[in-house]
């Protein structure tokens, strides 16, 4: 899974391609490597304390686990329940606070947690794109202060800008990459495309 973090101290704020093996991160360039997680679990990371600095965090069937910094052992650590274990998680800011917030996508739907709660406190769920799309968060417009969704089909983006307690139309739609590529958010609220190396 791509993962584009900033972690203060051992990368420059703005977004990096960060790897992922078996529990340890590491940043390009020999920027540094920390160690967070398990083997099985699945990484995630997000400004989840609205300090304009990425956590690592990690999905462990429906359990996430939010870390307060890059260090071994991810420092002070927020641990709560949300969704199902085979959900797709989402990280994005989507209700204008200035903070991360987990969402998770079943099917067609959209789950968004209010806060790192067990349960994930007032939940609102968005019907949007089809089960078999790529769905990301985006930061559509310049003028939005919350992230999005944007469902990737084929070649074409369909990003909506709402969301809503209900189901949400595309505001607009645009052609990028190649069928095969895999959709990504590389950080500011920008969509892109992952294509593997031949």
């Amino acid at each position: 899974m791509p993962l584009f973090c900033g972690f203060e101290g051992v990368a420059p704020t703005p977004p990096r391609p960060t790897r992922w093996n078996a529990g340890v991160w590491t940043m390009p360039d020999g920027e540094g490597s920390f160690s967070f997680g398990r083997a099985t679990d699945l990484p995630l990371c997000g400004d989840f304390d609205g300090d304009g600095d990425a956590e690592p965090a990690v999905k462990r069937g429906n359990r996430y686990s939010l870390a307060s910094g890059a260090l071994d052992g991810g420092g002070g650590v927020t641990s709560f329940v949300f969704g199902r274990g085979s959900d797709q998680p989402l990280v994005g800011e989507w209700d204008g606070d200035g903070v991360d917030e987990i969402a998770v996508r079943r099917g067609g739907v959209t789950h968004f947690a209010e806060g790192a709660v067990d349960g994930g406190g007032a939940v609102v769920s968005t019907v949007f794109g089809r089960a078999t799309d790529q769905v990301v968060a985006v930061r559509g417009l310049s003028t939005q202060e919350h992230d999005s969704l944007a469902a990737r089909r084929g070649r074409t983006v369909y990003v909506s800008e709402d969301r809503v307690d209900g189901p949400v139309t595309a505001d607009y739609d645009f052609t990028l990459g190649r069928p095969g590529d895999l959709a990504i958010t590389p950080g500011d609220g920008l969509v892109g495309v992952l294509r593997p190396a031949l």
